[in-house]
């Protein structure tokens, strides 16, 4: 792709934060700016310029996205936020005419951000997950169970649920848009997975990661060769051609993939720091030289941002 300039969507929030970051760095000279259907901040304090565009379910979104990548001549257009991407992945061909993606493949996305698809899908091809349920089933499963939203992002929405009185409270909200889970595993064998094939060539970084309101606040580089097996696995099976995230638990049943972003993940500057450089790899469309060391570890903190009135 082009380095003639790079948008990123989804600009107010942390993985397009991270994202700037690594542009900033890798190509100094080229202008790198942000959208966000929230507003211009603040986006405008990380980005060269900010755009306010229409939400992801407006009817304008895809001919507002069109125009943008049009009129601001961008070579990269590097969608963060969920719902976007949901959008795109479901718009026709000429929908999207003008505007140069740097995304998963549509059929992927539509897969991957259905928490029960992707269930489905893994459990079709023998890479045994979690036995996943719409809501309405959950009384089928055995406690605990995780009950969350069938799309989004992080923790938000998600239950564990150890009682049948707390099932039943939250039948009696008559939730939409849920699934049931199984719970596998403990919070201490969580991981985080970056895996990128180019060329049919698959890499991929194991991470211990733990956790902090839902985000991944610490994460030690680790080698577990039933995990690597299964990325390889998993990689050849979709006929993945860019980078994705998976998140798993390791069980003494072996590790159970429990969820699967379809997009460059909030750890982005984790692992591009640990010199796992997935995004511009995938911008080059090339690996370059990367030597796993297991071991390393990689704290992420936060910062303040402060606008005058």
């Amino acid at each position: 792709m082009s380095h003639s300039g790079f948008l990123v969507t989804g600009a107010n929030g942390d993985i397009a934060e991270a994202i700037c970051g690594i542009l900033r760095d890798a190509f100094p000279s080229t202008r790198v700016d942000g959208a966000d259907a929230g507003g211009t901040r603040p986006g405008e304090a990380l980005f060269d310029r900010m755009h306010h565009v229409p939400r992801a379910d407006d009817e304008t979104f895809l001919a507002g996205m069109r125009s943008l990548a049009t009129d601001g001549g961008y070579g990269t257009v590097i969608p963060t936020a969920e719902a976007e991407l949901w959008r795109l992945a479901h718009a026709t061909p000429a929908e999207l005419s003008g505007i140069p993606l740097l995304m998963a493949a549509a059929p992927l996305l539509r897969r991957f951000l259905d928490k029960l698809e992707t269930a489905r899908w893994l459990a079709a091809e023998g890479l045994n997950p979690p036995v996943t349920v719409p809501f309405e089933a959950a009384g089928d499963l055995p406690l605990p169970i995780v009950v969350k939203p069938r799309q989004g992002r992080g923790s938000r929405g998600v239950d564990v649920v150890r009682t049948r009185a707390h099932l039943d409270f939250i039948r009696s909200q008559k939730p939409e848009g849920l699934i049931a889970q199984e719970h596998v595993g403990d919070e201490d064998q969580e991981y985080t997975c970056a895996v990128i094939r180019l060329g049919g060539q698959t890499r991929g970084l194991v991470l211990k990661r733990r956790l902090a309101g839902g985000r991944t606040v610490f994460a030690e580089e680790v080698a577990v060769p039933a995990i690597d097996d299964l990325i390889q696995r998993l990689a050849a099976a979709c006929d993945l051609d860019g980078a994705i995230n998976v998140q798993l638990r390791l069980t003494p049943k072996g590790p159970r993939v429990f969820e699967i972003n379809p997009r460059f993940s909030s750890t982005v500057m984790m692992r591009h720091r640990l010199g796992f450089q997935d995004l511009l790899w995938a911008i080059k469309g090339a690996f370059a030289e990367f030597r796993s060391r297991p071991g390393r570890s990689v704290y992420r903190l936060s910062r303040e941002l402060v606008f005058d009135a």
